[in-house]
């Protein structure tokens, strides 16, 4: 039996692509899919270009943010397999056949890569993930590092069955990067089937350039609660489903810790984590440098004089440090 395959585009005010990417779903060489668009509260000609297709699931809401189109698109879905397009990306023609012809009820989820394109749709050599995707062992490496390679949203096909466990999110909790939580969750839910092929397009160096290279300091403190979120879930279902008790400090990893000192170094007042203690920090920082297994030996030697340089610098060059990785605003 051919499975039905959903694919929900969420759009906000991206309306010179929301084309491209409506017809990447409509000229689909399989053709047991459904499409379902959620435009959340776009002030732009959006809705012109949306209804000037013919597509019978369209909901125009309110904004609302991100998570909020998603929980509305999914639940409008009635396939067996679900698609998250954003709709500053696109799908190749094969993509669902492709999908369609690993489908097993036992999959949780089907990543695969994601080609690098510009805003006048110029695909470059550079994909995402960059090399070969991960063939097995997802749950493993998940649970000893809290993550594996895996495309942003667009890259992922998610089993509904598995879906299903986590939707709706709560959409002030999770604006939005509910894309990794699936992805680092989906493989203790079923197996993974990796796609180590380009099945779509990923856009970058368009006017939301700042979304891709660029990072706000209170985008930069989401990130670190989006981590926490994600890992803590992977330990409660570590022990919940297989009995396996894991160190949340651990997996967590040392570029979280880093990145944490950074962010209660700079401003105490913002940090995320009310409990925290900056010698806690520093210690968490260090320790998981050493203990990484997958980190070379030069990093872990680097990190090692390097995080207590940033314990002790004046606030002023650490926020200079932070620009210089992009991280850019008012902290």
């Amino acid at each position: 039996m051919k499975p039905l395959i959903s694919i929900v585009i969420n759009n906000f005010n991206y309306q010179q692509y929301i084309g491209k990417a409506i017809e990447s779903a409509l000229e689909q060489t399989y053709e047991n899919i459904e499409l379902i668009i959620v435009d959340d509260g776009s002030t732009d000609d959006s809705r012109s270009v949306i209804q000037s297709y013919n597509i019978d699931k369209v909901i125009f809401k309110e904004n609302g943010g991100q998570t909020s189109a998603l929980n509305v698109g999914f639940y409008q879905t009635r396939g067996d397999i679900v698609i998250f397009l954003d709709s500053d990306d696109y799908l190749y023609p094969e993509c669902c056949k492709v999908i369609s012809e690993v489908y097993n009820k036992k999959v949780s989820m089907y990543p695969y890569k994601l080609r690098i394109c510009n805003e006048y749709n110029d695909e470059e050599l550079s994909t995402i993930p960059t090399g070969n995707m991960l063939a097995s062992s997802h749950r493993e490496l998940i649970m000893k590092y809290g993550y594996f390679d895996v495309a942003p949203m667009s890259g992922v096909a998610y089993s509904r069955s598995f879906l299903e466990n986590y939707f709706p999110f709560d959409g002030v909790k999770w604006n939005n990067s509910i894309d990794h939580f699936l992805s680092f969750t989906a493989p203790f839910y079923g197996d993974v089937v990796s796609i180590n092929q380009c099945l779509g397009a990923y856009r970058v160096g368009h006017a939301s350039i700042s979304q891709h290279k660029l990072i706000s300091p209170d985008k930069f403190r989401l990130n670190l609660l989006y981590t926490f979120y994600c890992c803590t879930e992977i330990v409660y279902l570590a022990k919940n489903k297989f009995d396996i008790d894991l160190n949340l400090n651990k997996i967590l990893g040392p570029y979280h810790w880093k990145n944490r000192l950074f962010s209660y170094s700079i401003n105490k007042e913002k940090h995320p984590f009310k409990s925290d203690h900056r010698l806690i920090i520093l210690y968490y920082s260090i320790w998981s440098f050493l203990t990484w297994e997958n980190i070379p030996l030069s990093k872990k030697v680097l990190n090692f004089f390097i995080i207590p340089i940033i314990f002790l610098m004046p606030k002023y060059y650490i926020i200079k440090y932070c620009k210089k990785f992009s991280i850019v605003g008012e902290f």
